[in-house]
């Protein structure tokens, strides 16, 4: 019987078995190592994206500024950078969008944005319009006319002081309409943003609205 030759042999399946533990632990580290580096460049890419798009929408706002330093708001066409004395000069094409930037949420296209433009001109105040103006507003929107003074009352009592808590106009909301349909309950005060409407009952339930 060779014993010298048995304990060589244990120790050469020992070793083996250390080098087959020691290449599949170093082929784990290595998936984790490439698994991470690309994501970090993933990472990296997206980050390199998003800097790019802020600088150049830092530089679209910078070039807006300056044109509207250099242009004119007094023409009827909006941001007009060769309107004077209340006059097209004489041979310009009124159509002529190079020498001009409509402020009536007309589409603008640069490589990067797309850009829209509007100036308070081009805005109705709500709050201002008399019943009439809202009817033909609320058309513009595909509400029925037998609604429309349903719009107009909620709209008021939602705007208007109201001490008793109770629906001032026919067609109106109270706070416990509110409740029930588990909205805050009116303010009793001006809208103080064009959006506050989404919270007002009727209005924030049709959809062509926004």
């Amino acid at each position: 019987m060779n014993l010298a030759g048995q304990g060589g042999g244990r120790e050469q399946g020992f070793v083996l078995v250390m080098v087959l533990v020691l290449i599949a632990f170093m082929a784990f580290a290595m998936g984790t190592f490439s698994s991470w580096v690309n994501k970090e460049l993933a990472l990296s890419k997206a980050l390199k994206a998003r800097m790019e798009t802020e600088v150049a929408a830092f530089s679209v706002k910078q070039n807006f500024l300056y044109l509207l330093s250099k242009g004119s708001l007094k023409s009827p066409r909006g941001l007009d950078f060769k309107y004077k004395n209340g006059k097209i000069p004489e041979g310009e094409d009124e159509e002529d969008e190079v020498s001009y930037l409509a402020l009536h949420d007309k589409d603008y296209v640069t490589d990067q944005f797309e850009l829209r433009l509007q100036d308070e001109g081009g805005l109705l105040h709500l709050q201002k319009l008399s019943d009439a103006e809202k009817k033909r507003l609320l058309s513009l929107f595909d509400v029925e006319e037998s609604d429309m003074e349903g719009f107009i009352a909620k709209l008021k009592d939602y705007v208007s002081p109201n001490p008793t808590g109770t629906a001032s106009s026919l067609g109106g909301a109270s706070p416990s309409d509110y409740k029930e349909a588990g909205l805050p309950p009116p303010p009793f005060k001006p809208l103080r943003t064009p959006w506050e409407i989404k919270r007002v009952l009727g209005w924030r339930d049709h959809e062509p609205f926004f």
